[in-house]
């Protein structure tokens, strides 16, 4: 959005905290292994620069041995934002490391991004608002996703606009579209089994989607307008970096440092 757009939210919530600034805390879930460290702070700047501070950063830290950089910029961030919560833990995959970080989240709502992701300035922002347009119009509000933008270096030059229709069943047996970024009641992600590891990603979409089935309807944000059928505006994307070396592939990939 417009700098003064920005800026108007962050003068709405100047002051205030997650516990009176109105919007649902979102917890947001990142496993940590060996993550260089340009990316890891832009990360962390993507967070603790948000518009609205109606967001908890949720930190599970696998990195071996050799990269205690990570835990001592995450502990430098701390310093800054009082929300971001860490916990260093033993590496078992990436599905048991965001259940480990899932367990440091206070949020009613949580969202997934990886280590080398840049969250929108307006991100949390925009999904809180989205969900309290929902609950004032009496509409499921247990999930919900953006849009996002894939790049290697700079993110003021994506490669790739990841545009994303309302839910679909078959589209998401193909391509795991929901996950960046995803907001999602955290009593969702509680109920269902616990991943199988294998699955990595995959598991997410599923584990979510037939919880949400159980009583929450799965759709995207609408268009830049409130309509009756698709909801309230479309929340802002997320940004993820892209492996240079992949020219096309059916689904979003980002600079894979984990295990």
């Amino acid at each position: 959005p417009a700098k003064k757009v920005l800026e108007a939210q962050r003068a709405e919530m100047a002051g205030k905290t997650a516990a009176d600034c109105g919007l649902p805390t979102i917890s947001v879930l990142t496993p940590l292994y060996n993550t260089p460290e340009k990316y890891l702070r832009e990360f962390l700047e993507s967070f603790v620069g948000q518009t609205a501070p109606n967001g908890q950063l949720c930190l599970a830290d696998a990195s071996d041995a050799a990269h205690g950089d990570v835990e001592r910029i995450v502990k430098e961030y701390q310093q800054k934002n009082q929300q971001i919560v860490y916990k260093k833990i033993e590496n078992k995959g990436i599905a048991a490391n965001t259940n480990a970080a899932a367990q440091l989240a206070t949020g009613e709502y949580l969202a997934l991004a990886d280590h080398d992701d840049i969250l929108a300035p307006h991100a949390l922002y925009t999904m809180g608002k989205a969900i309290l347009q929902l609950r004032q119009r009496g509409e499921p509000d247990g999930f919900l996703y953006s849009d996002e933008a894939l790049f290697t270096k700079s993110i003021q030059r994506p490669m790739v606009a990841h545009f994303k229709p309302d839910y679909a069943p078959d589209y998401l047996l193909c391509c795991n579209y929901i996950c960046h970024l995803a907001v999602f009641r955290k009593a969702l992600w509680d109920g269902p089994p616990p991943e199988i590891s294998r699955c990595k990603g995959a598991c997410t979409a599923n584990r979510v989607t037939v919880a949400a089935h159980r009583g929450f309807r799965i759709g995207t944000l609408g268009g830049p307008e409130t309509n009756e059928e698709n909801g309230p505006a479309r929340p802002a994307p997320t940004r993820k970096r892209k492996e240079e070396r992949i020219t096309a592939a059916p689904e979003t990939q980002s600079k894979d440092t984990k295990a």
